[in-house]
């Protein structure tokens, strides 16, 4: 069992394309996964719950939260912390992933012992020296909230130390810095081994953003959203 933690909010359609694309391109037998649901209550004016409706068609093993406030670093440390599996798949509600990619391979990618994490690229791969193309990803040492594997006893360590009144990317890229052995590896997808990868996953945020009426906060730390 793999656990899936997702942080969302009140977006059912958008939380539907993201859901759609990765168990049709990744996470294709849904009995192997559990799915860790946090949903701020904010953004669409429609129950919480179709959004933890869309999470249920897709996975028959779902635990879900809904807070009585949004709060984003609070919803990673929840996802978090509810984990137990060996490795963690951390999946916002608002990507895509455009490509098959087959999970074996990438949990194979930690036999290296120093290896925390594998985020899927969501940029132009076109020049790889022989090293990452052997080793099937490029070296990178930024801790990151995008679609991302990580080790799970590693960032279960991490939620227990989080500030809740932050940024958690911010505090993943200068707080919990990696020691100098370790570091996160980015997967290029299909393609890899030869130039022009290609992007694995697409980000939808930013264009609902400016659909909707929410932005994040003014001097929230980018913790929580507000009408504009």
């Amino acid at each position: 069992m793999l656990d899936i933690t997702t942080t969302a909010t009140i977006r059912p359609e958008l939380f539907r394309k993201t859901l759609k694309s990765f168990t049709e391109n990744l996470f294709i037998n849904k009995k192997e996964y559990r799915l860790i649901l946090n949903v701020d209550p904010i953004g669409d004016d429609v129950d919480p719950m179709e959004v933890v409706k869309v999470g249920q068609q897709f996975f028959d093993n779902v635990i879900y939260n809904i807070p009585e406030e949004p709060n984003f670093a609070q919803a990673c440390k929840w996802c978090w912390g509810e984990t137990s599996s060996e490795f963690i798949f951390h999946l916002e509600d608002d990507w895509v992933l455009k490509r098959a990619i087959n999970v074996g391979e990438i949990i194979s990618l930690f036999c290296h012992e120093n290896l925390m994490g594998v985020r899927l690229t969501k940029n132009e791969i076109n020049t790889l020296t022989q090293e990452e193309k052997k080793n099937k990803f490029i070296k990178n040492r930024k801790l990151v909230l995008n679609p991302i594997f990580y080790r799970g006893d590693f960032i279960r360590d991490i939620s227990m130390k989080m500030d809740v009144e932050n940024n958690p990317e911010k505090q993943l890229r200068r707080k919990y810095k990696l020691p100098k052995d370790k570091f996160i590896g980015i997967y290029c997808g299909l393609g890899l081994g030869h130039y022009g990868s290609g992007r694995v996953v697409s980000h939808l945020g930013r264009k609902w953003q400016k659909q909707s009426n929410y932005k994040k906060r003014k001097g929230s730390n980018f913790v929580t959203w507000e009408k504009r």
